[in-house]
C-alpha cells in the first residue's frame, strides 16, 4: 500500500524526500516512509482521481497544487490511456 499524502507531513525531511523523488532508479526508496508518495506528482492515474477530491491540496515540498501537478503531468504524456469514468 502507497501512502500519497498525510496533510503537509515530509518524512523523513524534505532533502531526503528530493533525494528519492529526483532519482533516476524508479525503485528508489528509504529504509524509513517517505511522505509525500515521492513519485505522486509524476503519475496520471494518481492525480487524475486526486483532482476529483482534492484539487486545490497543495503538496508540501513542491508547493504546487494537484491542478499545478496534473496539468504539468498532462503535458509530459503521463496522462495518455486514462479516461475518466462516468
Amino acid at each position: 500500500m502507497d501512502l500519497l499524502a498525510y496533510g503537509d507531513a515530509i518524512l523523513p525531511d524534505a532533502a531526503q524526500w528530493r533525494s528519492v523523488a529526483g532519482s533516476a532508479d524508479p525503485a528508489a526508496i528509504l529504509p524509513e516512509p517517505v511522505v509525500p508518495h515521492p513519485r505522486l506528482h509524476l503519475r496520471g492515474f494518481v492525480l487524475a482521481p486526486l483532482l476529483d477530491i482534492a484539487p486545490a491540496w497543495q503538496h508540501p515540498v513542491l508547493g504546487k497544487t494537484v491542478r499545478d501537478m496534473a496539468a504539468d503531468a498532462k503535458a509530459d504524456g503521463a496522462f495518455e490511456g486514462i479516461e475518466k469514468l462516468a
